[in-house]
């Protein structure tokens, strides 16, 4: 039996996710304004029913889905602070194979992005 070699994505997922994951660990705990503001308080108040309760506690944005953080919320609150950045930065490492492709693309030489099957022609 023959292996074949991985999809060259999956080799960038890889490496990009044990990068973010390892940068993130190296980076440390991080508590800054935005994080404590909004992050995690606007989900906090979404989940304890305080949505309506407090007027603007931070400021504009107050008014951001709580849903985008909700993942951050739930990770900083119940696992430990270095698990909890691993999975942060390993998260963010996702993005690595979007950005290749679209290097990769742009590089191409091609002057045209090909039609997609769901858009008219």
């Amino acid at each position: 039996m023959r292996l074949r070699a991985a999809p060259d994505w999956v080799v960038v997922l890889g490496l990009s996710v044990a990068a973010t994951a390892t940068y993130a660990i190296c980076a440390g705990q991080d508590t800054n304004w935005d994080q404590r503001n909004y992050h995690l308080y606007g989900v906090y108040a979404w989940l304890t029913g305080r949505t309506f309760a407090d007027v603007a506690p931070a400021q504009l944005q107050t008014w951001h889905n709580p849903l985008v953080s909700l993942p951050q919320y739930l990770s900083i609150r119940h696992l430990p602070p270095v698990f909890a950045g691993l999975a942060l930065g390993a998260l963010a490492g996702v993005n690595g194979p979007l950005l290749w492709a679209l290097t990769r693309r742009l590089q191409s030489g091609e002057r045209s992005w090909p039609r997609s099957p769901a858009r008219p022609a």
